[in-house]
């Protein structure tokens, strides 16, 4: 059973799900910024973790000035508060995609609450040798989002999407939440470039994770050159940059010999 709580932080109510029991679990999520992404995966996991899911600021169910381009130090924050309010230290964090992103940043910031970071093809496309082409293609959509509108700037964005066979799955957020994101969020989760050596130097237990269908996609590129600059292991996994959400047995197995091993003492 998950129960929903909130907690303010910085002028928003962020909105949280808890279930199962055992070391925490929290997952960021990405495009779309909302925890249903996990909604399939997370009671997989819960007969062994306390999984923690939580709607970012300005989706979903979670308050937050949509006014403003995310910030992602304060995303971090976020996250310190969604983990505190749920009455945890610390908890093994995974992101997937700009969720990633705001992961590696959580351990940057505060190393302290991170017993272990999984972070699934994080877009920090800055680190990349085409580092220009790729951010200019992610000026592109946003342009193209506010001349032309959100589902020709969404047709775009899915171009750069590797290994999907049919028309892009729920993950990308929906309603107000794609508007948002492509208006606020975009562009400050792609100019993202991780502090790699507060990282390592802070000694966070850290994994890259690389989906096998994600061939040469910018996100999927970035792994090995992150995992290189902290000294990490890379680990494939089953699917593309969403197998977690349509193919969510697959990917929990894989996950679950990680968690294991990166599980920090119940609190």
């Amino acid at each position: 059973m998950s129960v929903t709580q909130s907690v303010q932080s910085e002028g928003a109510e962020l909105v949280f799900d808890v279930q199962g029991s055992g070391p925490a679990l929290l997952l960021i999520p990405g495009a779309g910024g909302t925890g249903a992404v996990y909604a399939h995966i997370a009671p997989l996991l819960a007969d062994q973790f306390t999984v923690i899911t939580y709607d970012r600021r300005g989706n979903a169910r979670s308050s937050g000035d949509t006014t403003a381009d995310l910030d992602m130090s304060q995303q971090a924050r976020d996250v310190v508060a969604v983990l505190t309010a749920a009455g945890h230290e610390k908890a093994i964090i995974f992101g997937n995609s700009g969720g990633a992103n705001i992961a590696l940043q959580v351990a940057a910031d505060r190393p302290d609450r991170v017993a272990a970071l999984l972070a699934h093809e994080p877009p920090a496309v800055g680190l990349l040798p085409d580092a220009d082409a790729q951010l200019a293609f992610m000026e592109q959509v946003h342009t193209t989002f506010l001349t032309e509108g959100v589902p020709v700037a969404m047709k775009l964005f899915a171009s750069s999407l590797v290994g999907f066979t049919g028309p892009v799955a729920g993950g990308l957020g929906q309603g107000r939440d794609v508007p948002f994101f492509l208006g606020k969020e975009y562009r400050p989760i792609t100019r993202f470039v991780p502090n790699l050596d507060s990282i390592r130097q802070a000694n966070v237990p850290t994994v890259l994770l690389v989906g096998e269908r994600s061939g040469d996609a910018s996100y999927a590129r970035t792994v090995p050159i992150i995992a290189a600059g902290l000294g990490c292991p890379v680990v494939t996994v089953p699917g593309h940059h969403l197998a977690f959400l349509v193919d969510s047995e697959a990917f929990a197995e894989a996950l679950r010999p990680l968690l294991s091993a990166y599980s920090a003492p119940h609190d």
